[in-house]
């Protein structure tokens, strides 16, 4: 397989953060751990999205960049893996508590504006179903696709309290086209492998 583009790849991850630190400028102005905060939060979901939409055609990522599929996803995936992990400890060591990690249930509205709770836990079920894909070979893609939920839970909290969102009717209106193209994604992933399950028809 001739590699083509891989400097692209090198580049995904670097972009990626440089954009998220540009939109701090719009941004109220707030002290380093804060803005460490909102970078990681953006560089990880902006890198999920990524992650996500390339696994849309399989055929097409490995051949404009020459490499198997699973090593272009995988540029993404690690790195706004780390991001998404990293936000909420770096919120928790700014704050001085672990409180953050536990979901909050006081109403529906709470529940989505504290989304990125659970958006990290449906995250962590991706990812370990992603590891264990070779041991559960039938079912572990039903569990990888707890990204996209994640994505989506994680896009209505960024929304509700994210600061670089609030910030920027631009940064909200791309979010809510990037939750949309990777709903489109996700139905179009399923119907292509609800056609494939289904046994030839006899003539």
């Amino acid at each position: 397989m001739k590699r083509k583009h891989t400097w692209v790849l090198a580049l995904v991850v670097p972009f990626v953060v440089g954009l998220s630190l540009l939109v701090q400028l719009v941004s109220p102005v707030a002290w380093w751990q804060i803005v460490l905060v909102r970078s990681l939060a953006l560089s990880g979901y902006l890198l999920v999205f990524l992650a996500a939409l390339s696994s849309a055609s399989l055929p097409a990522m490995a051949k404009t960049f020459g490499r198997p599929f699973i090593a272009v996803h995988h540029v993404a995936t690690i790195a706004g893996f780390v991001a998404m992990l990293a936000h909420p400890f770096a919120y928790a060591f700014s704050v001085g508590s672990l409180e953050i990690f536990i979901p909050r249930a006081d109403s529906v509205v709470e529940f989505f504006r504290w989304g990125g709770r659970p958006a990290l836990f449906l995250f962590l079920v991706a990812v370990v179903a992603a590891l264990l894909r070779l041991a559960f070979r039938k079912h572990w893609r039903s569990f990888h696709l707890a990204v996209y939920l994640g994505f989506l839970f994680a896009t209505v909290h960024a929304n509700l309290i994210g600061t670089s969102f609030l910030a920027s009717p631009v940064v909200r209106v791309v979010s809510w086209a990037m939750a949309a193209a990777a709903t489109v994604v996700f139905v179009r992933k399923r119907i292509q492998r609800l056609g494939a399950a289904r046994p030839a028809m006899r003539p």
